[in-house]
């Protein structure tokens, strides 16, 4: 597998934020969004390329309950990724996969407890081609896991009526404002006024038309810097 990194987070977003987990960020990605906070994932080439004893011995070293695969775009490393599950389901493990909705689900969906699609906003630049055969074939295996969800992240007005016209009926569908007003001082988080005024009109938002809420909890931690715990 061509790996970008392999660290120890507290899952700083989404459904499981809070959990102690196992990051493995795969290296590569066809997309082009606006937000992404890692650009040197996407290179197909960059990274390293590791075996696949390498990695689960990567995997081991935290001993956390949960594995989060992220990008880049996992299922660019479809094949290696259904090998790295199907023969290393160790005991006690779960997976959360978080991918851009650019492919369409495996026929191995099932296998992962969690799965977070990001349906791409305007504001992005960027479209989630396969989003609706994730919608399709989640219904139609039933898999309403209540920790499954759809992740809309908003920069404006126009990406909340994105989000509001595209909110599945039987999904957990996630808001998250874009991280656009935090940085470093002195080895403090500073937090803008402007970034604090567009969490609450998000949460505001969430909580009139029924979605999950979540911000980067990591970046109020640690600013822009990689969360490595």
């Amino acid at each position: 597998m061509r790996v970008n990194s392999v660290y120890n987070i507290l899952q700083g977003e989404g459904i499981n934020c809070g959990i102690p987990q196992t990051m493995l960020r795969l290296q590569g990605c066809p997309g082009s969004c606006k937000w992404c906070d890692t650009p040197q994932a996407r290179s197909a080439d960059g990274g390293e390329l590791m075996n696949m004893e390498q990695v689960v011995m990567s995997l081991l070293r935290y001993k956390h309950r949960w594995i989060c695969v992220s990008g880049g775009e996992p299922l660019l490393q479809v094949d290696e990724l259904h090998q790295l599950i199907k023969h290393h389901l160790l005991a006690g493990t779960d997976w959360e996969i978080e991918t851009s909705g650019y492919y369409p689900p495996p026929n191995w969906v099932s296998w992962v407890r969690t799965w977070v699609t990001d349906n791409k906003c305007p504001s992005s630049g960027m479209v989630s081609k396969s989003i609706d055969a994730w919608y399709k074939e989640l219904n139609r295996l039933n898999y309403n896991h209540p920790l499954h969800a759809i992740k809309f992240v908003v920069q404006d007005q126009k990406d909340l009526e994105f989000a509001l016209e595209h909110k599945p009926l039987w999904m957990t569908a996630i808001l998250r404002p874009v991280t656009f007003g935090i940085s470093k001082n002195a080895g403090e988080v500073v937090i803008s006024k402007e970034q604090v005024a567009w969490n609450r009109e998000v949460a505001e938002f969430a909580l009139e038309k029924k979605f999950r809420f979540s911000l980067q909890v990591q970046k109020l931690l640690y600013g822009q810097e990689r969360q490595d715990v």
